[in-house]
């Protein structure tokens, strides 16, 4: 099992191995693309003296135009490619420098929460150990717990009066009678039928014996309204009883000095969401202007495509072609020469030409994974993971890291992995009452966490601790209102 913060190391060495693989790739990919070029422009140089050599210097001169614009492209294309990326370089260099500086800032306030967490942490278990002999303390958990039973007891009576008043008002309901003279509210003061109405409605209130029936379907209805009433008077008590234990424990803990490390504590994790926030927007921006860097390297920017197109184009021109067919025919050993470098230079163009396609789909690979993984990072950093208080197993960390990386699992499918498997270890936990049990066969308030993981998209860390938030069954200093666990 490794901490938070040693599983994100082992997840920035990926992201770092990547970004190598991806540059020794780029490299690759550049050098094919100037060889090409080089390579195209021995072809056209290799044209030019073919046309010299088979109509004459002053013949070849409608050809050598259209030769020197296709030479120019290509110094041009190399000399605008290279401007390109130097500019997009230096952004990369200035946001990096930008990303470094917060990634270093991070992980102080990493290790410094991390400190004061252990802290908060020793000075809780020893505040603990003072209130545990505490004959107040444990009346005020003693009180909470028995607060929560009464409250627990009342929902279980409200929820057997409910079913029973769904099995027992059945009959009543079905009876299409009697339920036609209880929706006029026949036998109270809203009731208003008169005359021959009136005496109809009396017929059949005998048929049906409304007048014993009615007051036993009213207790039906009556009897889960009054009990829900009580339910809400005891969850408010037992409010009550968990907020003046929290009160407590807050009060008890201010006078440790507790309360203030908690204050900084809380002061950091909110400068840790700041910071993982902007690190966010920072890395996004950065894999945008990486995107933009290998599309022009790999020569499928629009400027890119354009200026190849264009020496193609030339380099395809009938009367080039025709002069390649002429010299074919023709037995002259010095012009065989010249079209067979020209075939040697078009095979070698070919052959580079499919391995840099190859390359550029390595690239994109690489790419894609390097984004799903920093993906992953980004959530695992924003929502605070990376404290030690969470661990995780090395080998799934491996197992996973490696499953994305040969393409067989999401970043996604990582990330909902990672959270669900991973394993938090709480602080210290309020003592139980002399009450064995709590009202559903486990401990009820007495144990619990004084520190848990705070929910939010901001991720980090909340204290739930003596004195925060409201009573949770079973629960000990969690944040949230009270629950019994039954249906409130």
């Amino acid at each position: 099992m490794s901490k938070g913060r040693k599983t994100l190391q082992r997840i920035d060495a990926e992201v770092a191995s990547l970004r190598k693989e991806e540059a020794e790739v780029a490299a690759e990919i550049a050098g094919i693309g100037d060889r090409i070029a080089s390579l195209r422009a021995e072809e056209i140089a290799a044209f030019r003296e073919l046309a010299a050599f088979r109509f004459g210097k002053d013949g070849a001169a409608s050809l050598g135009g259209k030769l020197d614009r296709a030479r120019s492209e290509i110094a041009r294309l190399k000399a605008a490619r290279d401007a390109a990326l130097s500019d997009v370089g230096r952004e990369i260099e200035a946001g990096a420098a930008e990303i470094e500086q917060l990634e270093a800032d991070r992980a102080r306030l990493s290790r410094e929460v991390a400190d004061l967490h252990a802290r908060i942490d020793a000075e809780d278990a020893r505040l603990l150990a003072t209130l545990a002999d505490d004959p107040d303390y444990k009346a005020r958990i003693a009180a909470v717990e028995a607060a929560e039973k009464v409250a627990f007891e009342a929902e279980r009576k409200a929820e057997l009066a409910r079913e029973d008043r769904i099995e027992k008002g059945a009959p009543y309901e079905a009876d299409p009678l009697f339920m036609y003279l209880w929706k006029r509210g026949y036998g109270t003061q809203d009731y208003h039928g008169r005359g021959l109405i009136r005496m109809l409605d009396a017929w059949v209130a005998r048929l049906v014996r409304y007048h014993d029936a009615r007051p036993n379907y009213y207790m039906l209805l009556e009897i889960p309204e009054r009990l829900g009433e009580h339910v809400t008077r005891t969850r408010e008590a037992a409010e009550e009883e968990a907020g003046r234990l929290t009160a407590f424990e807050a009060e008890k803990r201010g006078q440790a000095g507790i309360l203030e490390i908690d204050e900084k504590a809380d002061a950091d994790e909110a400068a840790l969401a700041a910071i993982a926030e902007k690190l966010t927007d920072l890395i996004a921006a950065r894999t945008a202007l990486e995107t933009k860097r290998a599309t022009i390297n790999r020569g499928e920017d629009e400027a890119s495509q354009s200026a190849i197109a264009s020496i193609v184009e030339v380099l395809q021109d009938t009367s080039l072609r025709d002069l390649h067919r002429a010299a074919l025919l023709t037995p002259e050993p010095a012009d065989e020469r010249i079209v067979e470098r020209i075939d040697d230079l078009r095979e070698d163009i070919e052959d580079l030409e499919h391995d840099l396609e190859r390359r550029r789909k390595v690239e994109r690979d690489l790419e894609n994974k390097l984004g799903e993984l920093q993906e992953v990072r980004g959530r695992f950093v924003g929502e605070r993971y990376d404290d030690d208080r969470w661990e995780f197993d090395d080998d799934m960390v491996e197992g996973f890291l490696k499953e994305l990386l040969r393409g067989v699992i999401t970043g996604a499918a990582v990330w909902a992995e990672l959270r669900r498997r991973g394993q938090y270890t709480p602080g210290p936990t309020r003592p139980r009452s002399t009450t064995r049990d709590g009202p559903w066969g486990r401990p009820s308030s007495g144990g619990g966490s004084i520190f848990k993981p705070r929910s939010g998209s901001s991720g980090g860390f909340g204290r739930g601790g003596f004195g925060r938030g409201g009573f949770r069954t079973g629960g000990g200093f969690g944040r949230g209102g009270f629950k019994t666990g039954g249906k409130f």
